[in-house]
């Protein structure tokens, strides 16, 4: 389980701008008419009132319990890290929501990515072991009753989910083309995003 977060991003429409980034729900593109243009099921007569409503709706993330965040990056469109996000949320007139519609705060949303820990952590070498055995004798218990392969060591569960150890006891992403960790001891990773459905939503 895991919530999506999405900047909703005011600015003026130039020809070509994709209307979404990274895996949205708002449609992909900007119809052209012969009399208007075409927005969200929209009709805009003329040009400027078409930039004056635009918004661009891009895919900030997902956050998934006892996982780093999955911070999307875009390259292309100069979003290569958080302090890049940062600066979006608090461009005047853009807002962040969550995947249900609701309004996050810029604090509030920092505070999703950056102070992050895993259920029942305590960074004390006992509590690391108590932890590790007991999340292996909950893996086993759940392949006992719903099917799956059992397994022996907390390594294994790391392997079956491609993941890595990561900060306060979460669940990183395994490095690939797709993912990058963040920086040394933050709670979120990178996801290499873009226009292409085949690429925006490899979170784990």
């Amino acid at each position: 389980m895991g919530t999506n977060y999405y900047l909703i991003r005011k600015m003026e429409y130039r020809e070509g701008t994709p209307v979404s980034l990274g895996c949205t729900s708002a449609d992909t593109e900007v119809e052209k008419l012969t009399n208007g243009w075409v927005l969200r099921d929209t009709y805009y007569p003329t040009f400027e009132e078409l930039s004056k409503d635009f918004t661009q709706e891009i895919h900030i993330g997902k956050s998934s319990c006892g996982w780093h965040f999955s911070l999307c990056i875009y390259p292309e469109s100069g979003i290569n890290n958080l302090e890049d996000w940062v600066q979006l949320f608090n461009e005047p007139g853009n807002k962040i929501v969550n995947e249900y519609g609701e309004q996050v705060s810029v604090d509030e949303m920092i505070t999703v990515i950056t102070v992050r820990k895993a259920p029942k952590w305590e960074d004390d070498p006992i509590a690391i072991k108590n932890y590790e055995e007991q999340a292996v004798e909950s893996a086993n218990d759940f392949a006992l009753h719903f099917g799956g392969r059992s397994v022996t060591t907390y390594d294994e569960i790391l392997e079956q989910n491609h993941a890595e150890r990561g900060v306060n006891g979460l669940w990183a992403h395994k490095r690939d083309r797709f993912h990058r960790r963040g920086p040394l001891n933050s709670t979120y990773d990178y996801v290499v995003s873009g226009n292409d459905p085949n690429t925006c939503c490899i979170f784990s």
